[in-house]
């Protein structure tokens, strides 16, 4: 017994429709040096969260000692 051949899938429309609108928006935006600006950008920003913590922690531990010392 064999097994009939399978009928050829069609296109999804939903998808290439999808696909297709993606395409013209990218290339509106400026395409992938867009896209990896935009990502640098973001990595960027995390960075110097990273980097300023410290920062953020010791001037607050002097702010409030220095207010603890203002009161007495």
């Amino acid at each position: 017994m064999e097994i009939p051949p399978m009928p050829p899938i069609p296109p999804d429309q939903r998808y290439w429709q999808a696909e297709s609108e993606y395409r013209r928006e990218q290339i509106q935006r400026g395409g992938l040096a867009s896209d990896l600006l935009a990502s640098l950008e973001v990595l960027a920003r995390f960075l110097f969260k990273i980097a300023s913590f410290p920062l953020r922690t010791v001037a607050k531990a002097w702010r409030r000692h220095s207010q603890k010392n203002a009161t007495r």
